[in-house]
């Protein structure tokens, strides 16, 4: 077996400025800066509310379930605190909701938009719960699917009537467009 000269096979992919060198090719137009949403361009400014569907509906398996931070959440309603009305976090998770106490919840919140998030696969369908119990609240509030659910099985997740838009990857300026 031939051993592989590691340096030149990182000189053949990798640029002087460590980049791909197939990045080159697709030529990219980045931006000088930010992505920046003009506040005054927002007509009415969107009562969002974000949630972390209870996971134990679909699995009482102890050893598959743990305590998690929704830092994810917490970073995304950071991101659009100025250009929202409101910005609420619940973990029905760590609070142990039932699908009736997250529906209470909702309903007194009266949010415009509801943030849902969904961190594997395997606990997709407390997310499809989640986005039914929304609905039944009111039609009218709009559902958005993000996580790593959503990115890693779109197709599945859009087959639910209940989502109305479900973001794959950074979800940050995605979710600032559709509130914006």
């Amino acid at each position: 077996m031939e051993s592989m000269d590691i340096k030149k096979v990182r000189e053949e992919l990798i640029d002087k400025k460590g980049r791909r060198k197939y990045f080159k090719l697709l030529n990219p137009k980045l931006e000088d800066s930010p992505f920046e949403i003009d506040i005054k361009s927002i007509k009415k400014k969107q009562k969002i509310l974000f949630l972390v569907p209870n996971f134990k509906w679909i699995d009482e398996d102890v050893n598959a379930l743990w305590d998690l931070i929704p830092w994810n959440l917490c970073l995304l309603a950071a991101s659009i605190e100025r250009i929202s009305s409101d910005v609420k976090i619940i973990d029905a998770y760590k609070d142990n909701l039932s699908t009736k106490e997250l529906s209470e919840h909702i309903e007194n919140y009266k949010p415009d938009i509801i943030g849902i998030t969904v961190l594997m696969d395997q606990y997709a369908e407390a997310g499809h719960m989640t986005a039914k119990i929304v609905k039944e609240v009111s039609k009218k509030i709009i559902t958005v699917l993000g996580g790593v659910y959503a990115t890693a099985n779109p197709k599945r997740a859009a087959k639910d009537k209940n989502l109305d838009y479900i973001v794959v990857g950074e979800r940050k300026y995605v979710f600032q467009h559709i509130i914006s």
